[in-house]
């Protein structure tokens, strides 16, 4: 390639040579091309057949996949957390969340205003945690959740008892 692109005129290729007297490394230099008046480029000839067949073709039709589709979740699943979780995961899998964080809170027996607000915070922190890439893969989702719920409940709880204790 640079053999033809030096005969071509384009490529200018210079021997350095360093202060002690050895060789060094070559030096490229790229020159300017500017085609001549008289020399014409040819261009590329199409058949009609050929466009012809790419219009013959059959043109897709059916409407593309849009996430603004509404998505049916059981009304078990609390509005916000379904609104949330359904932009990342699928139906069943956010109902499955749901019920993972609803078994916690009735394991510490969290009242259902301090469950909405743990659930949709626990959803955060898992999105947060797998878009940051700071786990670099989650093979079970709902495990990983589940350890998320933990912790946050686990704080929810500590705050419902102390203002439950001191009101």
């Amino acid at each position: 390639m640079t053999s033809k692109a030096q005969s071509l005129g384009l490529l200018s290729i210079h021997s350095a040579v360093r202060k002690n007297g050895s060789k060094s490394s070559n030096v490229y230099v790229f020159n300017r091309f500017e085609p001549s008046n008289k020399q014409q480029l040819n261009h590329a000839k199409t058949s009609n057949s050929q466009t012809t067949k790419i219009k013959d073709k059959e043109i897709r039709t059916e409407e593309p996949y849009s996430k603004n589709h509404i998505k049916v979740v059981s009304n078990f699943v609390h509005k916000d957390f379904a609104d949330y979780a359904n932009y990342f995961f699928p139906v069943q899998q956010t109902e499955e969340l749901y019920r993972i964080s609803h078994i916690h809170s009735k394991q510490l027996k969290l009242p259902s205003c301090e469950l909405e607000k743990a659930s949709n915070e626990s959803l955060k922190l898992l999105v947060a945690k797998v878009r940051k890439k700071k786990v670099k893969k989650v093979k079970n989702v709902n495990g990983y959740f589940n350890g998320i719920v933990k912790k946050v409940f686990k704080k929810y709880q500590i705050c419902y008892l102390f203002h439950e204790v001191f009101e």
